[in-house]
Order: structure tokens, then C-alpha cells, then sequence
């Protein structure tokens, strides 16, 4: 549709590269570590277990954009997270075309979120980064299991 940059399809790292170009990363990261489900104790089955893989290995990027804060000693602009299996259509454009007061996601959203692509200003990534925890928010408004797995 009109404005769209991108659509879940197969695609190459270099594809992703080449649709990301436009924000000019400092760094790229593929992140490709498993991920077991931690249960809930949620008896009306909300959430669906299925989630979790992705909530945590958003998690997991989370704590390597951290990690990589500290060990260099200042903090990034805005966080990209773009799944690899992510067809773009066209190139994004420059991260100076967006504002900093919002998180820029893809459609269709998801729950609890869209994971194939978001473009996070830094100060509110951890908002979207802690997805994990609404893991353990059943959804009969109970919570099922220990809570945070983001940290």
C-alpha cells in the first residue's frame, strides 16, 4: 500500500543492508541466538506461547545494544530493528525525516507488537524492547509466571 517499505517475504542480509542504507547505521548487528519458551502460568491460554521466541529475542538485541552503549561509553540516536526475513520494497527514508517522540513500527501490528521492523528513538527503547513482560500478563488481567525477562 501506499507508504509501505517493506513486507514480510524472504530476503538476503544484503537485501536488509541495502534497505537500511538510509539510516546510515553506525553498526549491524545479526543476532540469531535460540530462544526456549520460559512458561506462563496463564490457564486461558492468552498469550500464545508462540510469541515468546520473538518477545525474547527482542529482549536479547535489547541487551546487546546496551552492552555495546557501555563498552564504547555514550548511547545511540534511534535503535532500528529489522528482522532479516523482512521483504523491502523500497528503500527507508533518512532517520532525519522521523521525530523522536514515537516508535516508528510496520503493519500489520501484532501482538503485543510488530517485530519484522521498528525504528526506536533511544530514549524509548526500552518501552518497546520489554515487549517480553506482557508475556506474564495473562489475559484474564492475572499474571502468569516471574515477570521480566529483559534485564
Amino acid at each position: 500500500g501506499a507508504g509501505t517499505i517493506f513486507a514480510p517475504a524472504p530476503s538476503s542480509k544484503q537485501d536488509a543492508a541495502a534497505a537500511l542504507a538510509s539510516f546510515a547505521p553506525t553498526r549491524v548487528v545479526w543476532h540469531q541466538e535460540g530462544a526456549g519458551v520460559v512458561p506462563n502460568s496463564c490457564t486461558d491460554g492468552l498469550p500464545d506461547p508462540t510469541s515468546h521466541p520473538q518477545l525474547w529475542k527482542l529482549a536479547a538485541c535489547y541487551r546487546m545494544v546496551e552492552q555495546h552503549e557501555r563498552e564504547q561509553g555514550w548511547q545511540y540516536t534511534w535503535v532500528v530493528r529489522a528482522r532479516p526475513d523482512t521483504g523491502w520494497l523500497e528503500n527507508a527514508p533518512p532517520v532525519q525525516a522521523f521525530t523522536a517522540d514515537r516508535i516508528y513500527v510496520g503493519q500489520p501490528s501484532v501482538w503485543p507488537l510488530n517485530d519484522q521492523f521498528a525504528l526506536i528513538p533511544r530514549h524509548l527503547a526500552g518501552v518497546y524492547f520489554s515487549a517480553i513482560n506482557s508475556f506474564y500478563a495473562c489475559g484474564d488481567g492475572s499474571t502468569g509466571g516471574s515477570g521480566s525477562e529483559s534485564g
